[in-house]
């Protein structure tokens, strides 16, 4: 066809310059076709091209727990999707039939997720959107069902708020979307994901408070929500997590007392509130804490004596209190605190 059209058109000038019409004056330059294709092409919002499937012999890799957390640590990124090629247009996914997406709530919940969250900008989006398996979309890993229980998509460039729908993946285990930049509140409805052993938003630019819901997530082993911007107050409700080994809510804006419920959570091996705006007195019934090797509380606004209870934390190495508002350490602690890192603080006077 465009041959076709190329030929007509030089017949045609062909004629013109016999009578003279054409003459010598100047022609206007032929659209640069390629040019304008491409501007459409951009246009167009295309799905990545179906590319070679994720390994699923091999699990993702899980990483054992040190004994003390680290706030940032360096994980292993999956495979980077290939960069789309220039004709893109030509590798476009098979659609998702609507029906599809209706009787597959996961499949549902995931569109969600990319839609709210900027995914055609994620730093890796390979295989999201098409008609491929769930576990072969990047970052998700399913059991034998085909129901999603992993979802590693940290440091991958999510924009936007995380939608209610994520809260219907009934067989999650783990949420991690750390090193982002995920705004707005958190979902009320992830308290409905029941089998949830781990919950990783850290570093991101959440606001409001923490949802009390988040309190019944009774398979719940690490939870991490630090380095964001949340306000309002620690809930107690996190008191009834008894499966739950890191509570890392540091690095907020958070307000008000240290509720005494946290005393409940005898699975606890790490407990960070530093940086904060937290007020009140340390409770004693953090001494039932008998697992706790790490204890962060340093740069609040707490204040009083340090309860006696705590030198009952045989397993304590790590404690840090100093840069509040009139927190001091019981003289016949001394002992205790000498072996202790980063167990700096003032003493209280002498009754």
């Amino acid at each position: 066809m465009r041959l076709g059209n190329a030929l007509a058109m030089v017949v045609l000038l062909a004629g013109l310059a016999l009578t003279g019409l054409v003459g010598c004056s100047a022609v206007a330059p032929a659209p640069d076709i390629d040019a304008t294709v491409e501007s459409k092409v951009q246009s167009i919002s295309v799905a990545a091209p179906t590319q070679t499937p994720l390994a699923t012999d091999t699990p993702y890799p899980t990483a054992t727990p040190a004994a003390i957390y680290t706030p940032y640590p360096t994980q292993t990124l999956l495979p980077r999707a290939t960069p789309f090629p220039a004709d893109a247009q030509n590798h476009r996914p098979t659609p998702i039939p609507a029906s599809e997406t209706s009787v597959d709530p996961d499949r549902a919940a995931l569109i969600a997720l990319y839609h709210s969250t900027g995914g055609p900008e994620w730093t890796d989006n390979e295989n999201w959107l098409n008609d491929e398996p769930l576990d072969q979309w990047y970052g998700v890993l399913t059991n034998d069902a085909g129901r999603v229980t992993d979802l590693f998509l940290f440091r991958n460039n999510l924009n936007g708020s995380i939608p209610a729908e994520l809260g219907s993946l009934s067989n999650l285990e783990y949420l991690a979307l750390e090193l982002n930049q995920l705004t707005g509140p958190i979902p009320t409805e992830l308290g409905n994901l029941s089998n949830l052993k781990d919950l990783d938003i850290f570093a991101n630019e959440f606001t409001g408070s923490i949802p009390p819901e988040l309190g019944s997530l009774s398979s719940l082993e690490f939870l991490s929500l630090m380095g964001n911007q949340l306000t309002g107050p620690v809930p107690p409700e996190l008191g009834s997590l008894s499966n739950l080994e890191f509570l890392l809510l540091g690095f907020n804006q958070l307000t008000g007392s240290i509720p005494p419920e946290l005393g409940n959570l005898s699975s606890l091996v790490e407990l960070d509130l530093e940086s904060n705006q937290l007020t009140g007195p340390i409770l004693p019934e953090l001494g039932n804490l008998s697992n706790l090797e790490a204890l962060w509380f340093n740069d609040n606004l707490l204040a009083g004596e340090l309860p006696v209870s705590l030198a009952r934390l045989t397993k304590l190495d790590i404690f840090g209190w100093a840069s509040n508002d009139g927190l001091c350490l019981p003289p016949s602690m001394l002992d205790w605190m000498q072996r202790i890192q980063d167990g700096e603080g003032p003493i209280c006077p002498s009754r």
